[in-house]
């Protein structure tokens, strides 16, 4: 059903390219697909974890969040379809600028944001019950922005969930050392006041384009946090 155009970001887990959804009478929908290295499928854990973040995601319907059409396996791997956001992610926004965006630029994607985080931390499962879902991983690089406006959160693989298949041990830290949260990094137990602090962490890096522990290594940071 799905046709590959491009290669547009290569990561540790696997591979994202534009493509399309072909139906009937000349039916083209552009997608992006998300695909899980072939030699990681055979590891249950980063199976699960790519299964997972499907799952997860695919349940959260909100303007702030990318949206997921599909889930497949084939013969070598599997894959995720989500909407194509035609833009960049907020680490290319913020180094291709000189200077920081104008401040109602900063508060208006920080703002979308968190009615995206908030959609995602009041969300249900099928019995009605929460997902006590924490993102876990909210930085520059997987905030979207597209060319019309929207604005994304992405990439639920490390979310923390009532729902999952696969549980984190505890102790174990997950995230981008620079933007967690103190409990994070002490591997503490997680809520949605974790995404805040990561949330709070963004807003000084969006409207300073200053970034507040992102320079430093990651222990440095997370000592200073």
């Amino acid at each position: 059903r799905y046709q590959v155009d491009e290669l547009l970001v290569r990561g540790r887990s696997g591979e994202v390219y534009r493509g399309r959804l072909a139906g009937a009478h000349d039916f083209v929908r552009p997608v992006a697909i998300k695909v899980i290295r072939s030699e990681l499928v055979s590891n249950e854990r980063a199976a699960l974890m790519f299964v997972d973040e499907a799952r997860i995601a695919a349940g959260l319907h909100h303007r702030n969040i990318v949206q997921i059409i599909d889930f497949d396996r084939f013969a070598d791997g599997a894959f995720i379809v989500s909407e194509l956001i035609e833009g960049c992610d907020l680490r290319r926004f913020l180094a291709g600028i000189d200077g920081p965006p104008r401040y109602s630029i900063a508060v208006t994607i920080i703002a979308e944001l968190g009615t995206g985080l908030h959609a995602a931390h009041e969300a249900t499962g099928p019995d009605g019950a929460s997902l006590n879902l924490v993102h876990r991983d909210v930085s520059p690089s997987n905030v979207l922005l597209g060319r019309h406006g929207e604005i994304k959160l992405a990439d639920f693989g490390v979310a923390k969930a009532r729902s999952r298949s696969y549980h984190t041990m505890s102790g174990t830290i997950k995230g981008k050392a620079a933007y967690m949260a103190p409990e994070q990094i002490l591997g503490e137990p997680l809520d949605r006041r974790t995404d805040v602090f990561a949330l709070g962490v963004l807003l000084f890096e969006v409207a300073t384009r200053t970034r507040l522990y992102s320079g430093l290594a990651d222990a440095q940071a997370m000592k200073s946090i």
